[in-house]
């Protein structure tokens, strides 16, 4: 016996039916009962032959009987939120393509992606869709797919992330006295749809392959500069013609303050001393430069010696 839908929505199982088999009536994809509800308190008693709600039993002749068979009701998804709450991202303006104000199951717009997004479901497409299904928890819920609307996904390289290349070793920095590479994934020259890495914040990629690290340093042009006469600065500002330096390891040594700029760079932790003349002071201490972690001195440039008030 084959059973005519008696209710639109409603499909049996299975959906024939001999001598002596139940059947059960159930709601085809995109509709639902009330009774589907979460919040439903809808009973039915069981029939004198044992019939539970929606149940059919077949009989020999041909006859069935049945106990409530509820009516299947289609899902709708309501568009209207799509253009005030709930706003889909990554994508281009889309209220126009909104033909309707309430979506039934299946049914589909089909929107363009924000420039480095693509399609979720076609990586080689910046058209995507967004399509009217069923909520799977509560099933009398009309619910836009894909459940979060990322139905565009951002253009991807390998791996996915801004990234960040260090020396690997403690103290070090690259040669140009950066401590930090960092490139990026952007789309690539001319297209929407693929990516490729490029170097930001100075980084040139095509040097990354052959630089190298090097021990922390600072600069000693920044602390006395080539570009002054060393002799005449030392004078200027009223200090000794010797400094004390001390290095990491311990080691001292005593220079000429004028020679200070003579070598390139002082290793990190590397200290300076220099000293006023007899008859002058900073007014803040003996002024001293140290070689910080970052690769730059404590202090920006050197304070000078004043003369001291005669008493």
């Amino acid at each position: 016996m084959r059973l005519a839908n008696t209710s639109y929505g409603v499909e049996f199982y299975p959906d024939t039916a001999n001598y002596g088999q139940l059947m059960n009536v159930q709601c085809r994809p995109g509709f639902y009962r009330a009774s589907d509800s979460l919040t439903a308190k809808v009973s039915y008693p069981v029939t004198a032959d044992g019939l539970r709600a929606n149940q059919i039993y077949c009989f020999a002749d041909g006859s069935f009987a049945s106990n409530v068979i509820e009516v299947c009701n289609p899902i709708r998804c309501n568009a209207t939120m799509l253009k005030t709450d709930l706003k889909i991202p990554h994508v281009k303006p889309y209220e126009s393509v909104l033909t309707s104000n309430f979506y039934n199951y299946t049914d589909s717009f089909t929107v363009n992606c924000s420039r480095g997004y693509v399609s979720y479901t076609n990586l080689s497409s910046v058209r995507s869709s967004v399509a009217c299904g069923q909520n799977w928890i509560d099933k009398t819920m009309g619910e836009w797919q894909p459940p979060d609307l990322n139905t565009c996904t951002a253009v991807k390289c390998e791996p996915i992330m801004n990234v960040s290349i260090k020396c690997k070793q403690a103290g070090y920095f690259f040669e140009d006295r950066q401590f930090d590479k960092i490139i990026k994934c952007d789309l690539s020259n001319g297209s929407l749809i693929s990516g490729q890495w490029i170097g930001i914040y100075g980084t040139d990629l095509n040097n990354l392959k052959t630089i190298n690290c090097k021990p922390v340093s600072c600069l000693s042009d920044t602390l006395m500069p080539r570009s002054t006469d060393a002799s005449t600065l030392i004078k200027t500002k009223s200090f000794k013609n010797n400094v004390t330096i001390e290095f990491g390891n311990g080691t001292r040594v005593t220079v000429e303050a004028a020679a200070v700029n003579i070598p390139d760079e002082y290793p990190y932790a590397s200290v300076i001393a220099f000293q006023c003349t007899e008859t002058s002071d900073t007014g803040v201490g003996e002024p001293i430069a140290y070689c910080k972690s970052d690769g730059t001195w404590n202090i920006t440039q050197l304070p000078s010696c004043i003369r001291k008030e005669l008493i």
